[in-house]
């Protein structure tokens, strides 16, 4: 950015531009072997951790008994699988900007439950599958599926475009004068725009392209004028969709089923809130005495007779809240004053 500036049309491409403007011809080519080189190797290492976590959290629980020559079998099954859905979603999704929103959108998925884990007692495991299914649904299946379906694709519902707005701005150099500047429609339901199908033909039929947002599509649903949103609106409206809705739907089943064991629930809590002893004998000791008196710890809650696990901060906490503030202040500086810098 500090090079080429607001001329750079696609960010995509920085990353080759800075390639073939700052390297002669041979560096080149140690830059692009080197890439490979680091890439497969971290996907090879990645490949082997991700067959493990497979083989050991999903295939054993729902197929216990299994020898380990059939496990190993499933695990050397489930590298290429992998790397196929990998080929898959870089075929699929041709913008690295695309594929980063997908990728935090799906992150969701296990991120709330697992957090809700530490933090509500009153969480059941009926819930997490039902909210686990829900949104794999809602922010994988349905926004691949949309666009891959003509009928959908081409609905005249799904194909509107946002009001034209004309909103006033300050001058740059100038904060005492205004003009104004027309933000243009874009689509409302897809990632990448509404396009024509034939774009030789003015009169074919326009079709949506990218991701198929159903998180403002559910908005629309509930009465909400979608239409007059900006593109920055409708990306926090799916970001704010994203993460309330898993929790709701967590919420809501935990209430209405059946909760877990009380006993092995308090057991779970004080493992986690008990301190890490200096040896393994003094930390068996700290945790067989957390499972004697499971309460120990109770009056470190912030709600201490609610289901909520929120603790309260000690100095250690707070200043390691504050390290993270001035790291994440600092990154932005750094970026504003490269901005600054190629401008």
């Amino acid at each position: 950015m500090a090079i080429f500036g607001p001329n750079l049309a696609d960010p995509d491409q920085v990353w080759g531009l800075l390639t073939r403007s700052l390297l002669p011809v041979g560096l080149i080519g140690v830059m692009i072997i080197g890439i490979l080189g680091g890439k497969l190797a971290l996907l090879g290492a990645q490949s082997v951790v991700l067959s493990g976590l497979v083989v050991k959290n999903l295939y054993e629980p729902l197929f216990p008994g299994k020898t380990e020559g059939h496990s190993m079998v499933v695990a050397r099954v489930t590298v290429p699988v992998a790397l196929a859905c990998g080929i898959g979603v870089a075929l699929y999704l041709n913008s690295v900007i695309a594929l980063l929103k997908f990728a935090i959108v799906l992150l969701v998925i296990w991120g709330v439950p697992i957090t809700l884990i530490f933090l509500w007692r009153r969480l059941t495991e009926m819930a997490v599958r039902v909210q686990v299914l829900a949104t794999v649904v809602l922010v994988a299946v349905i926004p691949w599926s949309v666009p891959a379906i003509p009928a959908l694709a081409r609905s005249a519902t799904l194909t509107q475009m946002t009001r034209e707005q004309v909103i006033m701005v300050r001058v740059p150099g100038n904060s005492a004068l205004t003009q104004p500047h027309r933000i243009e429609p874009v689509s409302i339901y897809f990632e990448e725009g509404v396009v024509r199908s034939n774009p030789q033909d003015l009169q074919s039929p326009k079709t949506g392209k990218g991701l198929f947002r159903i998180e403002v599509y559910l908005l629309a649903v509930l009465g909400v004028d979608v239409a007059g949103f900006n593109p920055a609106q409708l990306l926090m409206t799916r970001y704010l969709v994203d993460a309330l809705l898993p929790l709701l739907i967590l919420i809501v089943v935990s209430l209405l089923t059946t909760p877990t064991d009380p006993v092995r629930v308090a057991r779970f809590h004080a493992r986690m809130k008990t301190p890490v002893g200096a040896t393994l004998e003094e930390d068996a000791v700290a945790v067989e005495a957390s499972y004697a008196s499971p309460t120990r710890y109770d009056h470190l809650k912030l709600f201490p007779r609610s289901q909520w696990e929120l603790t309260k901060w000690n100095r250690q906490d707070g200043w390691g809240f504050l390290g993270c503030c001035a790291l994440v202040g600092f990154i932005l500086v750094f970026f504003k004053a490269v901005l600054l810098l190629g401008s």
